[in-house]
């Protein structure tokens, strides 16, 4: 498989992924109420910015940043690096084999 095939097949992915966050609850994140000493458990999220603010809770998307715009960048670059990584390794060039007759 060529490099720009997977370049584009990631990127579509990638976007994909994105696009399915805004409407659909499958970014994982940390939720926890605003309290002094807060307890997060798992769960998982949308990247969509209307339900972004909810007053009394506190989330951190991929476990790492309460900030929308990480959260953006995080999804649309692991997924793009995953798929790059999944596809090199399933179409790896193998050497031409010599056939000696």
């Amino acid at each position: 498989m060529r490099f720009k095939h997977k370049f584009f097949t990631a990127g579509v992915i990638s976007i994909g992924y994105y696009l399915a966050s805004l409407f659909l609850n499958i970014v994982p994140c940390q939720i926890s109420p605003n309290v002094p000493n807060p307890q997060y458990i798992w769960s998982t999220c949308t990247l969509n910015p209307d339900t972004f603010i909810s007053s009394g809770v506190q989330k951190l998307f991929f476990g790492f940043s309460s900030r929308l715009t990480d959260a953006t960048l995080l999804a649309l670059v692991l997924p793009f690096l995953i798929a790059i990584i999944v596809l090199s390794l399933k179409f790896k060039k193998h050497g031409k084999k010599e056939e000696t007759n």
